[in-house]
């Protein structure tokens, strides 16, 4: 349970999702969503939009994968920490709502791995101030 495992694993999955989103989003919506019809230009829009947010995530977390416990390292934790605290309570919304289909569990459940892998690391990370 150290940083460049939680990165890298973070890293891979963040890629998995960025790709689809970016290249095919149609493909990720007929996956996930229950009315994949009712998508429109806007909804293209937002599922690039992240997808291009998740490959820089990606670029970052692999780029610091090696380093040292640092502000900077820390402030990456939180980030991981407090967005996959967020991304499972919406992904479990959207399904108990009927926008996204039994599918998005897969979503929920790495999402509380990442959050609670990175909460054990972050309790282990000492930075000097």
């Amino acid at each position: 349970m150290n940083t460049k495992n939680l990165f890298t694993f973070n890293a891979i999955t963040a890629v998995l999702f960025a790709i689809p989103m970016l290249l095919a989003p149609k493909i990720v919506a007929d996956l996930y969503l229950t009315h994949p019809e009712t998508a429109n230009d806007a909804t293209w829009v937002l599922m690039r939009g992240y997808g291009s947010l998740l490959l820089a995530l990606t670029v970052c977390l692999w780029y610091i994968r090696p380093a040292a416990p640092s502000r900077a390292l820390k402030g990456i934790l939180l980030l991981i920490f407090v967005g996959d605290i967020i991304l499972p309570i919406v992904h479990i919304h959207a399904i108990l709502n009927g926008v996204e289909n039994n599918q998005a569990w897969g979503i929920v459940l790495v999402g509380v791995v990442l959050a609670v892998w990175s909460g054990l690391v972050l309790r282990k990370i000492e930075v000097g101030e």
